[in-house]
């Protein structure tokens, strides 16, 4: 149906309807795209408006809540803020930025998402929101109000840490990894600033005493041997996991699963290591 015989069914049904054909238009194109509140207030109208569009047209004004939330994001970084997407982005993107700009709607959303997905689970919700609207580019840890339960799991809080020394050194400083052996006794080779910068210079305290610790845990002599022993044992604990999930109720069943996804997670990131 073309955007002018949906305004004369509308208006045949609904006399007073007193949006122009334009208006009609721009709300069906921008209401996965916009805020809500823009809508509103460009239109003079509310969320009961919105629902009687949608029920005398027949179209589904809805929030589809994976799209909007992308979208709305993009919205906010690019065109109401533009700001450009760099390592200070995730210092300033922050849950106040959120409410500021009267997008609180989306942090619900980001709760749901932690709770169906257990990798979510300590990710803080700005980040949750920003990389669903641009996958990929930045670390939870680079954003405020990272779970400190990310870092301290007994048995994937070492690797996290390790996985995260190593991004900053091959990533964010550019050193080759078969260099590293050579110059991480250097005092530059890992500074406070660029810890403090990164949101690191606290979490590595809860595995290891000193810097010195965490980059030889990260960089040892012989880092296949070490991680196929890490990996090893890994697998020893998911046996156990596996052979007890029938022993057990559903809820503990459920705990169990959750456990054992993190665990294939981190055996995939192990494996990373040596590839």
């Amino acid at each position: 149906m073309d955007i002018l015989t949906l305004y004369r069914n509308i208006r045949l049904i609904e006399k007073s309807f007193s949006l122009q054909i334009e208006e009609v238009a721009d709300i069906i194109e921008n209401v996965n795209k916009i805020p809500r509140w823009k809508i509103f207030d460009k239109f003079l109208i509310n969320e009961n408006h919105l629902q009687t569009l949608s029920s005398k047209s027949g179209i589904s004004l809805s929030i589809d809540h994976n799209i909007y939330s992308k979208n709305v994001i993009k919205w906010l970084i690019e065109e109401e803020l533009k700001w450009q997407i760099n390592d200070e982005l995730p210092l300033k993107f922050t849950t106040k930025i959120i409410t500021e700009y009267r997008l609180t709607r989306l942090l619900p959303y980001a709760d749901k998402l932690k709770e169906a997905n257990t990798e979510l689970l300590y990710f803080p919700r700005n980040f949750i929101l920003f990389n669903l609207a641009y996958p990929d580019i930045f670390k939870p840890w680079q954003f405020r109000h990272l779970n400190r339960e990310y870092w301290k799991s007994a048995s994937i809080g070492k690797y996290r840490l390790a996985g995260a020394l190593r991004w900053l050194i091959e990533k964010k400083k550019g050193i080759a990894r078969d260099l590293v052996p050579n110059i991480k006794g250097f005092r530059s080779f890992l500074t406070t600033r660029e810890l403090e910068y990164y949101h690191l210079s606290k979490a590595f305290r809860i595995h290891f005493n000193n810097q010195k610790e965490w980059i030889d845990y990260t960089y040892p002599e012989n880092l296949t041997k070490t991680i196929r022993e890490d990996a090893t044992k890994l697998i020893e604990i998911l046996k156990l996991m596996i052979d007890n999930i029938t022993h057990v109720n559903y809820a503990k069943q459920v705990k169990l699963l959750k456990y054992i996804t993190l665990f294939l997670l981190q055996l995939v990131a192990l494996m990373k290591f040596i590839i």
